[in-house]
């Protein structure tokens, strides 16, 4: 009777363990202890089950058929009862929630919430990452809200491979995941925080359907300051620029725009392999000899029912959808073809390709530019990547690791934009740039004494510290003098040359290569 009853307990707990592994408990470094204490009161429950259908089934008699139904059913019962009992322990329901804050990898989000309470009233530092989906309400009228809650499903499971032990992470009603970090630098959180976004807005197989999810992400730390839980998740809700602000109990007006962009946004997911997108190409001169020093790639959209989409409107939204990650190696694999079929005539040229902060983000972009360029048989000095101060605002530490990998490749970076933003004396002292773009506006402003010194001493600025000075949007020939008096070193424009198509290249160089 003792060996039986003993036999049966330990079966008990070794099969409460397995259940414990398989709702991956284990996982979590910081709910160990709770979750061994939680094993053994749910192993005696089980072994209680197992005794008490023992002693009632088996009263010291022989054992018949009758004895072993009874026994059978009673223990079927006391341990569906014990499992509930011990599942309620765990704090993990049995049946699949339709709450969508449930998942096997997550922790509750109520529980979150508390232990952040906790965290705060303990004045303990600790930061919270939130990831969102923008289009997730569009895809659920579109496909369904079981293919959505697939997404989440599949996106819960690959933001948690991207976890550490002790990290915690729950997902709300409103579909916002919540990571929860005690510990860590700032500056490895926010490399953590776009490296995961990067992950995240690649493309998605979903029950055999392709989606591309528009992720906002934001980061917030609490050092044991004085403010409270409410202004720390107020704070972390306004740093994510939701599309739809009634999530804080704010009214907005509807859009009349926003019916454009989400047709645009879908009909972008099928232009490339459709062929409507194409590239143009801006030389650029250089002011003193008046020789074509190389050429801008720029894209263009012909869309089959709205024409010629502005750059300005499209380009935002392949950003904000992910697509600007194949797209941008895209442009930038035509670039170097088109660059590598110049080499015979204008072996000097250097095609320049814009990039965005979620290409520079993108952990693995170092290596796919370095590819593309060799791959084509274009030397890579003969290619610039220009890059906006917006891509740099982020994570200047990370940006800076990106464009060194960059830079010891032999490419030739460049800061686009310049002058517009807050940091760019900064980025041009910490980063490895070797040309530097000053944006349109400052030519624009060249015909009042005022503006004009402000864009010389911008210029002799820059070419103090030894970067080449590229002026864009020249567009009268009072505009290039006075860049030409100011020494600047690289002009381009509609008064030099509109986009040219790549059939009309090698044309234009046998014109312009010598004299403009």
């Amino acid at each position: 009777m003792i060996g039986d009853i003993a036999r049966h307990v330990w079966h008990s707990v070794l099969d409460v363990g397995l259940f414990l592994v398989w709702t991956n408990r284990w996982n979590q470094a910081a709910a160990r202890s709770a979750a061994i204490r939680r094993l053994m009161a749910a192993g005696l429950l089980w072994g209680l089950a197992d005794l008490l259908s023992f002693v009632i089934a088996f009263p010291g008699q022989q054992a018949g058929i009758r004895e072993w139904s009874l026994y059978l059913l009673l223990s079927l019962s006391l341990h569906a009862a014990a499992l509930l009992v011990g599942a309620y322990a765990l704090d993990f329901p049995l049946t699949r929630s339709r709450r969508p804050y449930w998942r096997p990898c997550l922790t509750k989000h109520r529980c979150m919430m508390e232990q952040l309470n906790r965290l705060v009233n303990k004045e303990i530092p600790f930061t919270v990452v939130l990831f969102q989906i923008h289009n997730l309400q569009d895809m659920k009228k579109r496909y369904g809200p079981d293919v959505c809650q697939s997404l989440l499903d599949t996106m819960s499971a690959r933001i948690q491979g991207r976890l550490q032990a002790d990290w915690r992470m729950s997902l709300s009603e409103d579909n916002l995941f919540w990571i929860c970090v005690e510990g860590g630098t700032r500056e490895e959180l926010i490399e953590w925080k776009f490296i995961t976004r990067c992950e995240l807005v690649k493309p998605w197989m979903v029950r055999s359907k392709h989606f591309y999810a528009e992720v906002a992400s934001s980061l917030v730390t609490y050092r044991g300051d004085e403010e409270g839980l409410a202004a720390l998740v107020e704070r972390a809700l306004g740093s994510l620029r939701l599309p739809h602000p009634e999530h804080l109990g704010v009214t907005v007006q509807p859009d009349p725009e926003a019916a454009r962009r989400a047709e645009l946004t879908e009909h972008l997911r099928d232009a490339l392999k459709l062929g409507q997108f194409s590239v143009h190409y801006q030389p650029q001169f250089d002011i003193r000899s008046g020789r074509v020093r190389g050429f801008e790639a720029l894209l263009r959209w012909r869309h089959p029912e709205h024409g010629f989409i502005s750059p300005a409107e499209f380009i935002p939204l392949t950003e904000a959808s992910g697509l600007i990650v194949p797209l941008g190696m895209w442009v930038l694999r035509q670039a170097c073809e088109t660059g590598t079929s110049l080499l015979g005539v204008f072996p000097d040229a250097v095609m320049s390709v814009n990039v965005s902060a979620v290409q520079i983000n993108d952990p693995d972009f170092p290596e796919c530019v370095k590819e593309i360029p060799r791959s084509a048989g274009l030397p890579p000095h003969r290619l610039e990547l220009e890059v906006t101060e917006t891509a740099l605002m982020a994570s200047l530490e990370y940006a800076q690791r990106q464009l060194m990998r960059l830079s010891q490749a032999g490419i030739i970076l460049a800061l686009d934009d310049f002058g517009v933003g807050y940091s760019s004396l900064n980025y041009l002292k910490k980063l490895p740039f070797h040309v530097v773009k000053i944006d349109k506006s400052f030519t624009n402003d060249l015909t009042t004494p005022k503006e004009a010194k402000v864009t010389e001493a911008i210029i002799q600025l820059v070419k103090h510290l030894d970067y080449r000075v590229v002026a864009e949007g020249v567009e009268t020939f009072d505009q290039l003098n006075r860049l030409k008096e100011m020494d600047c070193d690289v002009a381009q424009g509609f008064l030099l040359s509109r986009p040219l198509a790549p059939e009309q290249l090698p044309a234009f160089i046998a014109k312009h290569l010598v004299h403009p």
